[in-house]
C-alpha cells in the first residue's frame, strides 16, 4: 500500500504553475491536497487543474495569521491533522522571492493544525518526484516530529538528515 494514499497536503501559495506542479505531483503520490491562493479566478483554475478531489481557499498572503481559519477548514474538510505543509512563495505584486519571515509566521500558525509527525516544506522551486520521495522516505528512519525541509534541489535519493531538521514537540 502506498504510504501517502490519504494523507493531508497543503500547499500555500499555489493558485499558480509552480503550486500546481507541486500539488498534481503529491496527488499523484496519493496526497489528498488543499491549495491556498489570494486571487479567486487562478485558485479557481489550480483546482480545476489538480482534480482529486483538491480544495481550494482564498487568503491574504501578506497576513500569514489569516491562515488559521485555513488550516482549520482543511483539518475540518479532509477530517484530520495536516501532514505535509508546502509553504510556497509570496506572489510577485507581495514581494520578491522567498521571504523566510512570513514562512516562519505561516508555519508558526500552523502548528496546532499539523499531525505529530507532519512535514513542512519551505518552496519556492517545482518539486520532483526524485526529491519528495527522498525527503519523506529519508524522514520515515528518523525520529519523528514536525519536520522542517528547505527547498528541493539540495536533497537527492539517499540523502542525509543535513538536508532537514526534525523538532520534537
Amino acid at each position: 500500500m502506498n504510504p501517502f494514499t490519504n494523507k493531508i497536503a497543503l500547499l500555500t501559495q499555489a493558485d499558480n504553475v509552480t503550486g500546481i506542479a507541486n500539488a498534481s505531483l503529491l496527488t499523484i503520490r496519493g496526497f489528498r491536497v488543499a491549495i491556498t491562493g489570494s486571487r479567486q479566478k487562478e485558485l479557481a483554475t489550480a483546482v480545476g487543474s489538480i482534480g482529486h478531489g483538491s480544495l481550494g481557499l482564498l487568503s491574504d498572503p501578506a497576513n500569514a495569521c489569516s491562515l488559521l481559519s485555513v488550516y482549520e477548514k482543511v483539518s475540518c474538510y479532509f477530517k484530520g491533522p495536516i501532514d505535509l505543509l508546502l509553504v510556497g512563495s509570496l506572489p510577485p505584486w507581495v514581494g520578491t522571492g522567498f521571504d523566510l519571515t512570513r514562512a516562519f509566521f505561516t508555519v508558526q500558525c500552523a502548528v496546532p493544525y499539523l499531525n505529530e509527525d507532519a512535514a513542512v516544506i519551505l518552496q519556492s522551486d517545482i518539486l520532483t518526484g526524485n526529491s519528495l520521495d527522498a525527503f519523506l522516505n529519508d524522514r520515515s528512519e528518523k525520529d519523528m516530529g514536525i519536520s522542517v525541509f528547505l527547498g528541493s534541489q539540495s536533497v537527492s535519493p539517499g540523502s542525509q538528515s543535513a538536508n532537514f531538521l526534525t523538532c520534537k514537540n
